[in-house]
């Protein structure tokens, strides 16, 4: 059993706060007097987005089994895609085409895109697939890589990867980004440099094409010591950005690791600067994020819970979670919904038991189910997040919040 001492945090907050402005197209409305979470808004060209919100990811296998008006029907204000899978299908000329990624997604709303985090996770975390790319080298010059459909050489430059995210039409764009393999003190400060570079040649693209007017965002990554973290900072925000990401996945931390980097983390950055969790996959971790100062989180936890057979679960006590592994069970379970307090459409007309059988016969439809209850899961948690901020009851959901066995859910 874990719990968390958010006094700590408070702490750590207080001692390194610091007088600045506000950040262009945030804004901060209620702070947890518990904790440092926050309630905000981020204004884009299409719509508002309120925080703490979850952000699904990875469009590709989302938009294929569910639909946009399903996702914002459950609650989602905001979507994220990925400039290197919409490059390799259907292609950035294809997307600008067909309108740009709110016409092609069939999104009226707030679309994010992610320029780099496929290339950091290969260094580590993710099992290859058909896309994933290969052979990934980085310098001065930006990304050489060989494409994972058809192992073509390609190159990523933070020029082509800023004017990308504009011609398809990005509300939130996001600098080019790259985590090599670890390496010594020396050697990541060398590439701290590199990285730098390419954030500001990424400012200079994006003054040039878009003359502001969209949140320009930019990404860390959690294993930096605190000190290189501390000196990457003063160099970041004397370019300018209007967000700071957080790469959660490149390596797996533990549970302590990682919660320590998110108080490094907000503790190093300006507080009325919106920051984005990228791609954490734990549900109790993203709760203690929150509490930590962050306000934007897409991840891929619904569709790679979904893609291995788990559905995430509310516990009854209101306390946590728990997850039910249909795709591992044994034995074919009983013929209830995943979750009879759940509103969406898989647990008001489907069973498990019908989700098994489905999953064990390969059918995608069974995928489908799960991942729509995912989604809905996640979106009503933060729901029930920012709630609880703005109530003054944050502090409490935040110090109970853990995963518990199913018996005792």
């Amino acid at each position: 059993m874990r719990y968390y001492n958010f006094s700590y945090v408070r702490k750590i907050i207080v001692f390194y706060s610091k007088e600045c402005m506000a950040v262009t197209n945030f804004e901060i409305n209620k702070k947890d007097k518990d904790t440092a979470a926050r309630t905000g808004v981020l204004a884009t060209a299409h719509g508002q987005v309120e925080t703490p919100a979850f952000i699904p990811a990875g469009l590709q296998s989302v938009s294929r089994l569910v639909s946009a008006s399903e996702m914002k029907f459950w609650g989602a204000q905001a979507v994220n895609a990925s400039l290197y899978h919409l490059s390799l299908n259907p292609g950035e000329n294809a997307v600008r085409t067909s309108g740009g990624l709110h016409t092609f997604l069939n999104w009226p709303y707030a679309v994010f895109c992610d320029s780099g985090a496929v290339f950091s996770e290969t260094q580590g975390k993710l099992v290859p697939s058909a896309e994933t790319p290969k052979n990934v080298t980085a310098t001065e010059a930006g990304i050489t890589f060989q494409a994972g459909r058809d192992a073509s050489l390609r190159t990523l430059s933070p020029e082509a990867v800023m004017q990308a995210q504009v011609n398809l039409g990005a509300d939130v764009v996001q600098a080019l980004y790259y985590f090599p393999q670890r390496g010594g003190p020396a050697k990541t400060a060398c590439w701290l440099e590199t990285v730098a570079g390419w954030l500001k040649r990424s400012r200079r693209q994006y003054e040039k094409s878009l003359r502001g007017g969209k949140p320009l965002f930019f990404a860390a990554l959690p294993e930096l010591p605190q000190k290189i973290l501390a000196r990457a900072v003063q160099e970041y925000f004397k370019i300018d950005i209007d967000g700071i990401g957080l790469v959660a996945s490149p390596w797996k931390l533990s549970a302590r690791k990682l919660r320590e980097k998110f108080l490094t983390f907000t503790s190093s950055f300006q507080q009325d600067l919106p920051k984005q969790a990228i791609d954490l996959s734990d549900t109790a971790e993203m709760v203690a994020a929150v509490a930590g100062g962050f306000d934007l989180f897409d991840s891929l936890a619904p569709n790679c819970l979904a893609e291995v057979g788990t559905a995430v679960v509310a516990a009854r006590s209101g306390e946590g979670y728990w997850t039910l592994e249909l795709g591992k069970s044994p034995r074919r379970p009983r013929p209830e919904p995943i979750d009879s307090a759940c509103e969406c459409f898989a647990c008001q007309r489907s069973s498990r038991q019908e989700i098994f059988d489905l999953l064990a016969a390969g059918d995608h439809v069974g995928r489908r189910l799960l991942l729509m209850h995912n989604l809905r899961f996640f979106l009503q948690l933060f729901e029930r997040i920012r709630r609880s901020i703005t109530y003054e009851s944050f502090g409490g959901l935040a110090d109970r919040f853990q995963k518990v066995r199913p018996e005792e859910a």
